[in-house]
């Protein structure tokens, strides 16, 4: 039977659109959709190379631009802002009216200059409002401002019925939403300052400022200023200039892709914090501004010397020599030097010290901030008499050394002699030293009930006693029971451990008796400093 030409038509169209879509349809690892083109990937431009330098090889990098921004930014949320409006359906003349106006942000953002209008239907009469419109002329208008995100506001607007028929009252909102962009404009004139970030006082200070044209043209009218702080003080440049303060070199012209160098010294007259600032401009009114900043510290060094005020003549006798960094830098190159008397024999040092040709000396290679670092060394002086032991310290970079002396008294005694040891002089606060006593008997007899005391200063308290005899404290001072005998050329050692309470000089008092009349006393001052909080550098264990 022979089909209708239209239905032959209408099936062939089918089968096409079939094959078409077959091939619109590819198999993608999620089934089938629609193929996608992928657009060429957009890559930024390199930054090129730094300018040469006049006179310089090879060239350095040119200071990082801006960023060239983003190529496919995600956009913020927009607000979205809705108005709904509630009141009664039915109503008489002279009735009142509430309209219940919710504004809403349905959105995240925030929603700025949001206004709500309303008109005053033509049969009824404006009564009031919470909150009141900003504007009753016309119509209503409420200024809400803005209207942060997945907030509400409500208007409770209230009119009294005058007329008949429909009361009309309709409602709107307006708000704004708008996005800020900026296109940052690279500018062809760039300035590198660099300088010393750290430096000690007196020391000289080198400067160096480049200037770069990196755009397409010649800058003309190149001028560089540069402000000198108070406490530097300008030595040279180069290219030279007038030296007065502000530095002003006028530069000229600066082709396109060249640079300009120019170096100036000046001198760290002051302790502190400093900034150079410099400033380089156009003709055309392009300026750019640098700085550099650098911290002046001064080398301080602190010096004592501890050591006994007496003592017997050939008997060895030690002293302590404690150098503090008392500044804010790090002091290298440190040396220690004390010159002996003809009339002494050096024993020992300790902490690397040297005899040379009479002169014990230190090297200490640096001590860091409030670091110090003690030294010790014994002598026997063999001839009575006052001994000056002058001890000096000298480092890198200071132009004068530091000195101090200790006094001595050296005697020729018989009979029983005292002597007191100590094991840190001068003490800190809060530290604690041992003192060393001895008694020798340099008599031809045996010496019987020795009894041995001692009076510490108010300065520091005695924490412990340790002796052949018991240790013993009584209300006013220390000591220890008595000793039977001490023989011929012997000598006896006892221990007093005191801690540094008070700041000051004290005098500690050791006295002894025994039979046969014997007695005598000795004395020795001890010095507490304030607490540096210093950390000891290595410090040697006392010598014997």
């Amino acid at each position: 039977m022979k089909q209708p030409k239209h239905l032959m038509q209408l099936f062939s169209f089918s089968v096409i659109c079939l094959i078409c879509l077959h091939y619109l349809l590819v198999p993608t690892n999620k089934g089938y959709g629609i193929q996608e083109t992928i657009s060429p990937t957009i890559s930024a431009p390199n930054s090129g190379a730094e300018p040469p330098i006049e006179g310089q090889s090879p060239a350095k990098s040119i200071p990082a631009k801006s960023s060239l921004g983003t190529f496919s930014p995600s956009d913020p949320p927009a607000p979205f802002v809705t108005i709904r409006v509630r009141v009664s359906a039915q109503a008489s003349p002279n009735d009142e009216l509430e309209y219940r106006i919710l504004i809403e942000n349905h959105s995240p953002a925030e929603a700025h200059q949001v206004r709500v209008r309303n008109n005053i239907p033509t049969n009824a009469k404006f009564l009031r409002a919470t909150p009141p419109p900003d504007s009753l002329e016309g119509e209503l208008i409420w200024k809400l401002g803005s209207l942060p995100g997945n907030s509400s506001k409500e208007i409770k607007l209230v009119v009294m019925v005058t007329g008949t028929g429909e009361v009309d009252c309709i409602s709107r909102v307006q708000y704004e939403h708008g996005q800020a962009v900026k296109t940052q404009l690279a500018s062809p004139l760039l300035i590198k300052m660099t300088g010393p970030i750290q430096a000690m006082l007196y020391d000289t200070l080198s400067y160096q400022i480049d200037i770069f044209n990196t755009g397409n043209s010649e800058l003309t009218g190149v001028q560089l200023t540069n402000i000198i702080p108070d406490g530097l003080e300008f030595l040279t440049s180069k290219p030279s200039t007038s030296g007065e303060n502000p530095l002003i070199w006028n530069i000229g012209a600066i082709p396109s892709g060249q640079s300009k160098r120019l170096e100036f010294q000046a001198a760290a007259k002051k302790t502190g914090k400093f900034i150079n600032k410099a400033t380089v401009t156009t003709t055309s009114g392009i300026k750019k501004e640098t700085s550099s900043k650098v911290e002046v510290g001064e080398v301080k060094l602190a010096l004592n010397i501890g050591g006994p005020d007496r003592r017997n003549i050939n008997r060895p006798t030690s002293y302590q020599i404690t150098i503090t960094n008392s500044g804010n830098q790090l002091v290298r190159g440190i040396k220690v030097s004390t010159k002996l008397d003809a009339s002494t024999q050096f024993l020992a040092a300790s902490g690397g010290g040297r005899n040379e040709n009479g002169e014990i000396k230190w090297l200490i290679p640096q001590l860091a901030p409030k670091q110090r670092q003690t030294v010790q060394m014994v002598i026997k002086p063999t001839i009575a008499g006052t001994l000056k032991n002058r001890t000096e310290v000298t480092a890198d970079k200071i132009p004068t050394g530091w000195q101090v002396e200790k006094i001595t008294i050296f005697e020729n005694n018989n009979g029983l002699v005292a002597e007191i040891d100590k094991s840190i002089d001068p003490m800190e606060l809060g530290e604690q030293t041992a003192l060393t006593l001895r008694l020798i008997n340099n008599s031809p007899n045996p010496i019987k009930n020795l009894i041995l005391s001692a009076i510490s200063p108010d300065t520091t308290i005695v924490t412990e006693g340790r002796g052949p005899t018991n240790f013993s404290r009584q209300p006013d001072k220390v000591g220890f029971l008595p000793l039977p005998s001490l023989e011929p050329g012997k000598e006896v050692t006892y221990s007093l451990f005191l801690q540094a309470k008070k700041t000051g000089d004290g005098t500690f008092r050791l006295e002894y008796s025994a039979d046969e009349g014997i007695s005598g006393k000795a004395e020795e001052t001890i010095s507490i400093l304030p607490s540096s909080k210093a950390p000891a550098s290595n410090e040697p264990p006392a010598l014997p």
